[in-house]
């Protein structure tokens, strides 16, 4: 049994793709599965028929050009997403491959869970709470930000973790065109907000770098997390937030 699934959205396989799907399999630590089917669909339809797939409750979507160049950043991802059941979905730090301000997530500070950022997606680790993706959008763009909406209505807490960094290695091509502007007008009809305005963000937690590249989600816990496994987790994170003095 699988502790998380992690399910590669891919319109149609290409270089950018292989090199995701090794950059998972060289750092990622976790007993994954990997659900990996390319379909040439929209990014909602194509992110819906893969969580669909999945036999776990723990998902981790990734878009086919992104690069993890971190040890166990689905660890990362899986501890942050578990701090609280509160917490609904988790998002990345973005950088361009050249390490450069991708989006609004770059910003997000190293080492700290914060929530009050736009989310676009890319990586995204989330509890499948029985949220879907609106294929109301077409192609891609703005997508990826109404799920996090969807979780946000449903009174989940939408994080960015700083402790986990992934690469952007395709150019971003798909800011213009009819499509996007289609997208936005079906978003802010949808939600009767304007997604520009966001706010100064909140940390959630900080972890500094403190947090050791695992807590004990390994490979060895074939039927999942075991209780004597997650109370020690949960014995680290008390103690933490005591000697931190973490608000």
């Amino acid at each position: 049994m699988s502790d998380v699934s992690i399910a590669v959205r891919c319109y149609e396989e290409n270089q950018f793709t292989l090199n995701t799907l090794e950059s998972i399999k060289k750092n990622a630590s976790t007993n994954y599965e990997l659900i990996y089917s390319p379909a040439k669909l929209s990014c909602a339809a194509n992110a819906n028929r893969l969580i669909n797939m999945c036999t776990t409750k723990r998902i981790i979507l990734v878009d086919d050009d992104i690069e993890f160049t971190q040890k166990n950043w689905d660890d990362r991802l899986m501890t942050s997403l578990h701090l609280d059941a509160g917490i609904g979905l988790v998002a990345t730090r973005l950088v361009t491959k050249y390490n450069t301000f991708f989006n609004m997530q770059t910003r997000v500070p190293l080492g700290k869970l914060v929530t009050g950022v736009k989310i676009a997606g890319c990586v995204l680790a989330f509890k499948d709470v029985g949220i879907r993706f609106d294929e109301g959008f077409v192609r891609s763009q703005y997508d990826d930000t109404d799920f996090a909406y969807q979780y946000m209505q449903k009174e989940y807490l939408v994080c960015v973790d700083g402790s986990v960094t992934a690469k952007h290695m395709r150019e971003a091509t798909c800011d213009s065109g009819d499509f996007v502007r289609k997208n936005a007008d079906y978003f802010h009809k949808k939600w009767s907000v304007d997604d520009r305005r966001w706010g100064q963000y909140r940390i959630v937690y900080d972890w500094g770098n403190q947090l050791p590249q695992t807590v004990g989600f390994t490979t060895s816990d074939r039927g999942g997390y075991s209780i004597h496994k997650c109370v020690n987790i949960l014995k680290y994170i008390h103690s933490y937030f005591i000697n931190n003095k973490v608000k």
